[in-house]
């Protein structure tokens, strides 16, 4: 009996040519993207994501409570806004002076970013990174799906 190698339903390659296409292959990918084998030697034993603190873990509890979408500012007071939709955000924050925290129920994208960066808003919490996510210096963001 020979060995093949099931590609697809309709393809079968015998083995011992589909293992020389894939060595074959594996080479040409070394050659054109460096190939460096030990690029996990720089990396510690464990990653460990860091945990968020306590403060924040209620805030994920709040997220979670929260409609899709909608955000919640806190206040330097530690009270809360009522949820905002995405649209009116910007005029909420920008209206808002004593804004501490955005919580967001939905992906961070760039736009949620560029909104708390004009306010005076120093930490986002939200669900996950969004579209065109890339957090700036002087903002701390926390997802639930990383953090939690």
């Amino acid at each position: 009996p020979q060995k093949t190698v099931t590609m697809c339903l309709q393809k079968k390659v015998e083995a011992a040519k589909f293992k020389h296409q894939l060595d074959k292959k594996i080479a040409e990918d070394d050659q054109k993207f460096g190939g460096n084998k030990d690029w996990d030697k720089d990396m510690g034993e464990e990653f460990e994501k860091e945990a968020a603190p306590a403060e924040i873990q209620e805030l994920f509890d709040k997220v979670d409570e929260m409609g899709k979408n909608k955000a919640i500012i806190r206040f330097a007071d530690g009270t809360f806004s009522d949820e905002i939709g995405p649209s009116k955000l910007e005029a909420a924050l920008s209206e808002s002076e004593e804004a501490e925290t955005v919580l967001f129920n939905g992906s961070v994208t760039e736009k949620v970013l560029n909104y708390v960066n004009q306010s005076s808003a120093n930490t986002v919490v939200g669900t996950k990174e969004g579209k065109g996510f890339e957090a700036s210096d002087g903002l701390t963001v926390w997802f639930a799906e990383v953090h939690r």
